[in-house]
């Protein structure tokens, strides 16, 4: 009965993964960008360092970027996190946060 089962099972996800459709997404552009980056530079005069990890997800429609700076603060255990608008070519302060565990 086990066998049986077993045997079903498998049946119905060879079978459904053959009529599966091909992600809508994959754009050749888009897939430049997925791997394993260390930016570099400098933001607001100062040198900053972050590692950026982008991959495919939710079926190949997006890209999901994973950002982690460098710039830990070892003595406060926090990470300062600044976010700008971009209009029009000019950056606007859109939040200044800092993380903190809980």
């Amino acid at each position: 009965m086990k066998r049986l089962l077993l045997l079903a099972a498998l049946c119905g996800t060879a079978a459904a993964s053959v009529g599966a459709e091909p992600p809508a997404g994959d754009d050749p552009w888009l897939s430049r960008l997925v791997g394993h980056w260390v930016l570099e530079g400098r933001m607001a005069g100062k040198d900053t360092t972050h590692d950026i990890d982008a991959e495919w997800v939710l079926n190949h429609l997006y890209v999901r970027l994973h950002e982690v700076s460098r710039a830990y603060d070892l003595a406060t255990r926090t990470w300062a996190w600044a976010m700008d608008n971009v209009d029009k070519g000019v950056p606007k302060p859109f939040g200044r946060v800092k993380l903190s565990r809980r």
